[in-house]
């Protein structure tokens, strides 16, 4: 017995049409539209006869012609009711002429109740029997481009564009993007690998600690520099974060140097960055220390940048720190960046604000301000002399004029001009 039957069953064989692909699967089906999943896989036309005995042990499935299929109900997966208007479409597409007018006549009821896959497939037997109907082109996303007609997606692909994730992108554009994807992806991988390590350093199993050791210090990876310093950021244990640094200054050692003849060249020295920020910030001082030690064997033009700006720095101790990194890298590209930091101004606050007091508050190198109780406490700005940036400047220049900021930069001034006359006579 034949189960499933073509869409066009009202007409004589001969004229059934040969469709290819996907539209012939979607009109195979019998007129009534209730679908019987097998648990073997198959699948039955027809209409279920006995819906209201869901326990009974036999489903019984009505064909066309007044047929009946009985079935075990432990063979049946799954029966797909049918809509009224599945009921009617079933019977439209039974009686539908294989004419242009007889799909369009269906695929505008189809509109009308909201069956747009059903729609969709009359429009296209219509574009077959017809290639150039304007209404049906239009419905399903053709436009006329250069003469010939193309959907969205065809024209787009003749730029050489492709749909990637619901837009149009060139292919550089979407490799660009999966190479980004497959990156975030990895430093994922390298998040949970070093979470993972780190657990293994306090664990209580000894077995463990030594693996997790080689494990980071086989580190080379640039992905997992991310994870690397926001690991870092959260450390504790001093032991810990020496394994992390060391694994820092590995993958920094890797890293090229920026081409200077190329200004416009973007570069992130993430790892840098890290041991710049460690040596001037971390509250251990074994810590910065290692850091700064890494960052001189390294000898980047990023980290001397990075320790000029914090010259800048509103903490007088911090303004130290970078003097005594940049004296230890001996750059004297820092050297006029060093006399503008070696007096700096910062707030202090002085007494307790009993009326009529007197309060003064000196930095260590004798520097500091007097104030006058009046009520509150009182907020002044005071001049700080900055030991560490003399000490560095004296390296870098082989001068001393101790404190005196206009020797320095009348000196410095003087130099510049000695320097552009020699390269003027050069050229």
């Amino acid at each position: 017995m034949t189960i499933t039957r073509r869409w066009a069953c009202a007409l004589p064989s001969a004229s059934v049409p040969c469709f290819a692909g996907a539209l012939a699967l979607i009109w195979v089906g019998a007129c009534w539209a209730d679908v019987v999943v097998l648990k073997h896989g198959g699948q039955l036309h027809g209409r279920q006869l006995n819906p209201e005995s869901p326990s009974a042990e036999v489903v019984v499935i009505g064909v066309e012609g007044g047929g009946q299929i009985r079935l075990p109900r432990e063979s049946v997966a799954q029966v797909i009711s049918s809509s009224a208007e599945d009921d009617e479409y079933a019977k439209m597409r039974c009686t539908c002429p294989d004419t242009v007018e007889g799909h369009w006549n269906v695929a505008q009821w189809c509109a009308e109740k909201g069956l747009t896959k059903q729609r969709q497939v009359h429009l296209h037997r219509i574009l077959e029997l017809d290639p150039d109907h304007e209404e049906a082109r239009r419905i399903l996303g053709y436009r006329l481009v250069d003469g010939a007609w193309m959907t969205r997606a065809e024209e787009m692909a003749a730029r050489g564009l492709t749909r990637y994730h619901g837009e149009y992108r060139s292919a550089q554009a979407i490799e660009l993007r999966e190479q980004a994807r497959q990156r975030r992806e990895a430093e994922k991988e390298w998040y949970k690998n070093i979470r993972r390590w780190r657990s293994w350093l306090i664990s209580d199993k000894p077995n463990r600690s030594e693996p997790a050791e080689r494990n980071i210090a086989a580190i080379q990876d640039p992905l997992a520099v991310p994870a690397l310093t926001e690991l870092l950021r959260e450390e504790t244990v001093p032991q810990i974060k020496l394994l992390l640094i060391e694994a820092l200054a590995r993958v920094a050692a890797q890293a090229p140097a920026p081409d200077r003849s190329k200004p416009g060249q973007k570069t992130t020295p993430t790892a840098l960055y890290a041991l710049v920020d460690h040596s001037l910030y971390d509250l251990d001082e074994e810590v910065r220390l290692t850091c700064l030690d890494h960052l001189v064997d390294l000898r980047r033009p990023e980290v001397t940048e990075r320790y000029v700006r914090a010259l800048k720095s509103k903490d007088n101790a911090e303004v130290n720190r970078a003097a005594a990194a940049l004296k230890a890298l001996g750059d004297n590209t820092a050297i006029a960046p060093l006399i503008d930091a070696l007096i700096t101004t910062h707030k202090v606050q002085l007494g307790s604000g009993n009326p009529g007091q007197t309060t003064a508050s000196f930095a260590p190198d004798g520097s500091g301000g007097i104030g006058f109780g009046s009520g509150g406490p009182q907020v002044v700005k005071v001049p700080v002399q900055n030991p560490e940036v003399l000490a560095a400047l004296i390296a870098l220049s082989g001068e001393n004029f101790e404190y005196r900021v206009p020797d320095w930069t009348a000196w410095y001034a003087a130099q510049r001009r000695s320097s552009h006359s020699i390269d003027a006579r050069r050229d």
